[in-house]
């Protein structure tokens, strides 16, 4: 990646062909989200500093982030919301972010499950931080997946949980998720 720009996309996460604006692509396949649909206003539409859709979510203190028992943080998942819209998208499952703590610092245990039975997660893509999104090697804030944390593909799953992710005492995250029809056997 040379000055921010993927060579395979040509994609800066400013661009509207960047992740997150196909709505279908030619196998079925859908970007899909995590979206605080209790809270709306601790969700930041992507279109409001990139030309994508998509959300960060900000979860704030809570002191419960830092016991041993913790607190759990559930959020519906949303395909193919072009514009941030959900009125025209689906629902297709839920994320649970597991947040506790204890001895210094609290962590976090995110699991994804797909309720449609028709889909599987292709990919899974995961960011948390203070501020709203990563930072690419130039500083720059950006929505591209090489900048997440957390960035995997290939897993043909219908759910998916990853352990021991650092947080923060107020944290943003992005959870993106790429989900494609089951396959027939």
């Amino acid at each position: 990646v040379e000055g921010g720009v993927d060579d395979d996309t040509g994609s800066n996460g400013n661009d509207p062909s960047g992740p997150g604006n196909s709505e279908i692509d030619d196998n079925g396949c859908m970007d899909a989200y995590a979206f605080d649909k209790q809270h709306e206003g601790n969700s930041i539409c992507f279109y409001e500093d990139f030309s994508s859709w998509g959300w960060t979510n900000y979860i704030g203190i809570n002191p419960r982030h830092n016991e041993p028992l913790g607190i759990t943080h559930t959020y519906p998942i949303f395909a193919s919301a072009f514009q941030c819209d959900i009125t025209n998208s689906m629902e297709i499952g839920m994320i649970k972010i597991y947040v506790t703590g204890g001895d210094g610092r609290p962590f976090a245990n995110v699991s994804v499950s797909l309720t449609n039975p028709d889909l599987m997660i292709q990919e899974f893509h995961f960011f948390v931080g203070e501020s709203a999104y990563p930072l690419d090697q130039n500083g720059k804030e950006s929505i591209n997946f090489e900048d997440f944390d957390i960035s995997l593909s290939g897993l043909n799953t219908s759910s998916y949980s990853v352990n021991n992710i650092e947080w923060y005492d107020a944290s943003y995250f992005i959870s993106h998720i790429k989900v494609c029809p089951k396959l027939q056997s």
